[in-house]
């Protein structure tokens, strides 16, 4: 079985709109002064309750709220915010590192607007992304993840890269009604309940 523009085996790297990047050096003279650059940036315009959550095996994140507000650090924020104003909240490493593993990342219902970017991390176990409608691309990377729920229904994705992923559960991006393709994997998937309704996704076998 393949899908429209991907199939199971090609692999296609894809860089968000908000990129990676862990480190960068600036040279003043004789001396360098590292400035620590966020490992994601993206947009919400949530009213209320903001609590997205990772389960990381080692370290803990920062967050920047992007509204002025004291600085997080844990895996776990829970922030209100008093307005739908659209707010840049940046991620920061801390004391995570390029070896953590994730076990579980909920952003569900945080009004998430354009990219999320997860190619900093390791996936497995959960993930869920469900009902965020102006989330239209997420990005992961490219080997050595693995899931047993696996939820981003009722966004607004075009396409989906998981070809870095192996399932084993629960698949659903069902509600993506511009979703066109899905890259997987050529092997290694055992998912028997896949979820893919209400998208313009042509399915070949």
């Amino acid at each position: 079985m393949k899908f429209l523009n991907g199939n199971f085996g090609s692999k296609t790297n894809r860089v968000s709109s908000f990129g990676l990047h862990s480190l960068k050096i600036f040279s003043f003279g004789s001396q360098n002064v590292d400035e620590v650059q966020p490992i994601m940036i993206f947009q919400t315009n949530k009213s209320g309750l903001f609590d997205p959550s990772f389960t990381i095996d080692i370290g803990e994140l920062e967050w920047d709220f992007g509204d002025g507000s004291p600085r997080f650090i844990g895996n776990s924020p829970s922030k209100t915010y008093p307005d739908g104003s659209t707010k840049t909240v940046q991620v920061f490493m801390n004391t995570v590192t390029e070896s953590s593993i994730a076990s579980n990342i909920d952003f569900s219902d945080q009004n998430i607007i354009g990219g999320l970017s997860f190619n900093w991390i390791t996936i497995s176990g959960m993930f869920n992304a469900r009902a965020n409608a102006n989330l239209t691309s997420i990005t992961f990377s490219n080997s050595g993840n693995s899931s047993s729920f696996f939820q981003a229904d009722f966004c607004n994705l075009s396409s989906l890269d998981v070809s870095g992923f192996t399932f084993s559960g629960t698949f659903d991006v069902d509600q993506n009604i511009n979703l066109t393709s899905i890259t997987f994997s050529n092997s290694g998937n055992t998912s028997s309940n896949f979820l893919l309704k209400q998208s313009s996704l042509l399915i070949q076998q």
